[in-house]
This record gives C-alpha cells, structure tokens and sequence, in this order.
C-alpha cells in the first residue's frame, strides 16, 4: 500500500518534466509564462510518521540580536534607497548653501598659555587657540580679529591691529 503513493508521485513527476520541457521551448515570453503558470502543482506526500520515537536535540540557543539593529538596518537601507534613487539622473543636483569663508570678531579674553601661544575668546563665546608660536603676535582685549579658511581645513586668524596671521583651531 504505501507503494501506491510513491509511484503517483513518480508518474506525477514524468509529466511534470514533460510540461516543463514542452514550457522552456516556447521564445514568446506571455505564451511561455502562461504555459508555467497552467502546470498544476503536485500534492506532497504525507511523511510516513516512525513507531520509534528518535533522541531530538535541541537547537542552539540563539545569541540575542542588539537592541539597535534591526534599526540601524532600516537606516541602512533608507539610505541605500535615497542614494539608488539618484543613480544616473541628468537634473542638476541643488545647490549646497554657500559655506562661511570668515568670521569678524572681537577679543574679549586673552590668555597667555605655558607654550607661548594664546587662547582667544571672541564676543560671540568661540574660544580659538593658536597653533604655531610667534612672539611677535600680541593681542588685547577690544582687538578686531578676522579669522579665514585657509588650505586643507586649516584656520587663519588675522589681527587688524598689528597685521600678523597666525593657525589657529577652534577649542569651542
């Protein structure tokens, strides 16, 4: 009795082949699709279920997925979106706002520090200090600086008072 099954499925099998075969040799791509989407899907087999039961071991325990990434995930792939929806495209892409080329300021602290270079507060609260060293720079409270771009991100602070330039970064 459990022959009988099998050989369906078996007999089932040879003219699923042979629909399949008779699908694949037709070029137009609506009539081909047709044809495949017309072959009937055989029932599966029951599985025969084992007098004896057998030793089942347990799965490995799954390790816990971090909080975030299924969300870092997402952000990945909205950012993936963004960029595959502008691939190719012949608009002219918009304008970034023009960057801030200089800043003028007002020194309202001076601080000589133990290197010889100083830390400036401007009126605005920015705290700049002085790269390089040079004796020759002397700023006062009330001095008129303006600080510039200068090459490869660097920073120039210039005083109106005296004319030196001198590198300096940004401390807040």
């Amino acid at each position: 009795m459990a022959l009988l099954p099998g050989m369906a499925v078996l007999a089932g099998a040879d003219s699923e082949q042979d629909a399949l075969e008779a699908c694949r040799s037709i070029s137009e791509d609506a009539r081909r699709l047709a044809c495949y989407d017309g072959i009937p899907v055989p029932p599966t087999a029951p599985r025969p279920s084992a007098v004896a039961e057998t030793a089942v071991t347990p799965a490995p325990p799954v390790a816990p997925t971090p909080a975030g990434a299924a969300e870092d995930a997402n952000v990945v792939q909205r950012g993936l979106g963004r960029l595959r929806g502008l691939f190719g495209r012949d608009e002219p892409r918009p304008e970034k706002p023009p960057e801030l080329q200089s800043i003028d300021a007002q020194v309202v602290e001076v601080v000589k520090l133990a290197r010889g270079n100083h830390r400036l507060t401007l009126e605005d609260g920015q705290v700049w200090r002085e790269i390089e060293v040079k004796p020759r720079a002397r700023y006062r409270v009330g001095d008129n600086v303006e600080i510039a771009r200068g090459a490869l991100g660097s920073y120039n602070l210039s005083n109106e008072r005296t004319g030196h330039r001198i590198k300096v970064r940004r401390v807040r």
